[in-house]
């Protein structure tokens, strides 16, 4: 029995799915950045040469990350184009230095290179406040002294 391998229809040729190439290469990054934007959140940047699945990414306190730990504990996105993709951190400790770790896999299920950010960022300390019976003890012994 003869296989069939191509079909024609008009002009277009289809290739049966097995005769695809696989995708074996996996996404490259570089570049990853980490930038304090307040007391509980941060901004990060990452390229990739790879236009297509999904960027994790974590901040944390360690230099270093798995891939594992990477994927399980931060968030992620998706990626639609090659170069610089932005994300951002929240849930961080004010007064606290974080790197930046970032993975991606794409849509054949290639792991990327983990990159971290260096330096790390620290955000900035949280933000205090008087009481507001404080401020009005104040106001008051202040007009009392007024009289």
């Amino acid at each position: 029995m003869a296989r069939i391998s191509r079909i024609f229809v008009g002009k277009r040729r289809y290739v049966p799915a097995e005769e695809v190439a696989a995708d074996t290469t996996a996404p490259v990054l570089s570049s990853p950045t980490g930038t304090k934007t307040g007391s509980t959140t941060g901004s990060g940047t990452v390229s990739t040469d790879e236009g297509n699945g999904t960027l994790y990414y974590y901040a944390s306190t360690n230099s270093t990350e798995t891939a594992a730990t990477i994927k399980a504990s931060g968030e992620s996105q998706a990626v639609t184009a090659t170069g610089v993709q932005n994300v951002t951190f929240s849930g961080l400790s004010p007064s606290t230095s974080y790197f930046a770790h970032y993975v991606q896999d794409d849509t054949s299920s290639n792991e990327s290179n983990v990159v971290s950010s260096s330096p790390a960022f620290t955000t900035d300390a949280a933000a205090s406040f008087a009481p507001a019976w404080a401020m009005n003890a104040t106001l008051v012994q202040s007009l009392q002294g007024m009289s």
